[in-house]
């Protein structure tokens, strides 16, 4: 590369918060990527677990309503393949996998 070329800071922060993610990483390569964000100016590198689990209810929320309600046609179908799916992941947990098997079961689709 040039010495002229400068890098994309989107595609920086994007590889900066994969860094942070990948369990692969150290805790020490973690510690400087986060501080790299932070001398960049982004602060919305927080993980999983420091987001409000609100938001994440929210997005369940409405997907249930669209369920319930017979909405979407072909979406519906595909929501209720992700509750199915949600089902079988061994990454999910029981309580994810219980309300899964209620909403599948109030729609037929057990």
């Amino acid at each position: 590369m040039s010495s002229s070329h400068t890098k994309d800071p989107g595609r920086v922060i994007s590889g900066l918060k994969a860094s942070i993610h990948n369990p692969n990483v150290s805790e020490e390569a973690k510690d400087r990527a986060r501080h790299r964000l932070a001398d960049l100016g982004d602060t919305s590198d927080a993980s999983k677990e420091d987001r409000p689990v609100v938001e994440e209810f929210k997005l369940v929320e409405e997907v249930e309503q669209n369920v319930a309600e017979g909405e979407g046609g072909e979406k519906n179908v595909h929501q209720l393949g992700g509750f199915k799916a949600t089902m079988h992941n061994p990454r999910t947990s029981k309580a994810a996998k219980d309300h899964a098997k209620q909403v599948l079961e109030q729609n037929d689709a057990l």
